[in-house]
């Protein structure tokens, strides 16, 4: 009894840290495209006109870009736990 118990926490721990991966994973993917975007505009001359955006765009790219080491790290460590399993 106690076997089929623990075996059932096991299974859905396990399914609840794969559901957390794959919304780690779509984060992540949404955060490359805005970093993306944002690195494209940078490239615009017409950001750095006057009146431009650079500051704005690089202020937000750096909050993208420390979004994505953060859940990048938390999706290493959920990915060795689930490996772990």
């Amino acid at each position: 009894m106690i076997t089929f118990v623990q075996d059932d926490v096991s299974r859905r721990t396990k399914r609840e840290k794969g559901k957390r991966l794959h919304e780690i994973e779509m984060k992540i993917a949404a955060l490359e495209g805005q970093q993306k975007e944002l690195a494209a505009a940078l490239e615009d001359p017409a950001t750095y006109q006057s009146g431009g955006s650079a500051m704005s765009i690089n202020r937000n790219l750096s909050a993208v870009s420390h979004d994505l080491a953060r859940l990048t790290a938390e999706w290493e460590s959920v990915t060795a736990a689930v490996s772990a399993g």
